[in-house]
């Protein structure tokens, strides 16, 4: 770092942007953001030291639905702005070596040595942070590297990957807010908490901590992430994707719903995809979710990231289309939505991928032949498996050929299975 090896200089070249900062401390709130975290860290550096340490305290000690791994940079560039003068280091252990966000743990060793070879000691948030980002596997090394240069790294443990979800239904009311209100129903699924040892404290725990799927601040825009922190997180824990997606999650909840107002950009999608830990359930809930955004240019967005997973051989296809099942009969995946942005990958050559999402989005709605947008999904199947030679059985097309079925039901099964037998 460039303090560590000359402060005055520094100082000296940072003056003229510092000289454009308003002289008074920096509010609160601002301090709280990644931007105003930012501005602290400048004043520390030019001689005007803020009570950053107090925001960082604040971050981490927010309640839990407001908890969220989206502040850990403001976290970071607070515990910078109060530790810098005082207790300097060489430079920062969680810079990422790769554009994923990702540490090599060989360079997180050189690291650790240059900082036993100057005698200092590592910031708490900093040291974290790089073993969220360094692969688990590699992590019994770095620590193996650390004890051998004297240093012993805080406990780990890999953060939650939920298995269990939570669905809000119609008929669910919501949780009243603290004022008594109780805001109307928002039908979602989003994953439960998982039950197990305390969150490790720090930022760490910011990244264990996942929201209530039950909580109505965090899915009525009351207490949503801002875009800019959403931008942030899915390299706060890029070898943990399900914990990415979870936290990431109430952000498209809402905009997926015509009703929240919140339009919002999600950077998420398709960040997300670039990312190299094992994509789950909760990540392909992440992009049904996308896939049925109000805005188009959100939906085109998750389009992106399936075919980037596709791409990687990362997708499961028969999880994306299980998800989307379970949200067009909530009414929260709208066909005029869905269908669409489906077919536009098809043709772009995902056919076979696409064929298999309505293949398990087939099945899924097959208990109810009558449900909206059923027909139109057959239409789309039959074209995709027309166009990649595909041969094989649905075997939900024997219910869905049956009288009970509505006529155009009927039809486009038919004509669906007799290409697939053919």
């Amino acid at each position: 770092m460039e303090h560590h090896r000359d402060p005055a200089a520094l100082r000296t070249a940072l003056a003229p942007l510092a000289a454009r900062r308003v002289d008074h401390p920096v509010p609160v709130w601002e301090a709280r953001r990644i931007g105003g975290a930012l501005g602290c860290l400048l004043d520390a550096l030019t001689g005007r030291p803020r009570e950053s340490a107090a925001q960082a305290t604040d971050l981490l000690g927010y309640p839990l639905y407001l908890r969220t791994p989206a502040v850990i940079p403001a976290v970071r560039a607070n515990e910078a702005a109060c530790r810098i003068t005082d207790a300097p280091v060489p430079l920062l252990l969680a810079t990422p070596t790769a554009g994923d966000g990702t540490i090599d743990p060989a360079v997180l060793g050189e690291r650790l040595a240059a900082y036993r070879a100057t005698g200092a000691r590592p910031w708490p948030a900093d040291l974290a942070q790089s073993l969220l980002r360094v692969p688990p596997h590699a992590l019994a090394a770095v620590r193996a590297t650390a004890a051998a240069l004297g240093w012993a790294l805080p406990p780990d443990t890999a953060p939650p990957a939920p298995d269990r979800f939570h669905v809000q239904t119609p008929a669910m009311p919501e949780r009243s807010l603290d004022n008594g209100f109780t805001p109307p129903t928002l039908p979602r699924i989003a994953p439960c908490a998982v039950i197990g040892a305390p969150a490790p404290d720090g930022v760490t725990g910011l990244v264990h901590t996942l929201p209530d799927p039950a909580e109505t601040g965090r899915f009525n825009g009351v207490a949503v992430t801002q875009p800019t922190e959403l931008a942030h997180l899915p390299w706060a824990a890029p070898w943990h994707p399900e914990a990415v997606a979870a936290h990431g999650l109430p952000a498209v909840v809402l905009q997926a719903d015509t009703t929240s107002g919140s339009g919002g950009t999600n950077p998420l999608l398709p960040r997300i995809a670039e990312l190299p830990g094992e994509f789950g359930p909760v990540s392909h809930l992440l992009l049904a979710y996308g896939l049925t955004a109000v805005g188009a240019d959100h939906r085109t967005a998750a389009l992106d990231a399936v075919l980037a997973m596709t791409a990687r051989g990362r997708l499961r296809p028969e999880v994306l289309g299980a998800w989307l099942a379970q949200l067009w009969e909530l009414s929260v995946a709208k066909p005029n939505r869905v269908l669409p942005v489906l077919a536009e990958g098809a043709r772009g050559g995902a056919g076979r991928t696409v064929w298999e999402v309505l293949a398990a989005l087939i099945t899924g709605l097959a208990a109810e032949p009558g449900r909206r947008g059923l027909a139109d999904a057959l239409v789309l199947a039959a074209e995709c498996a027309a166009a990649e030679g595909i041969r094989t059985t649905l075997p939900v097309l024997d219910a869905l050929t049956a009288p009970a079925a509505p006529r155009r039901v009927r039809t486009e099964s038919a004509r669906l299975a007799g290409i697939l037998a053919s």
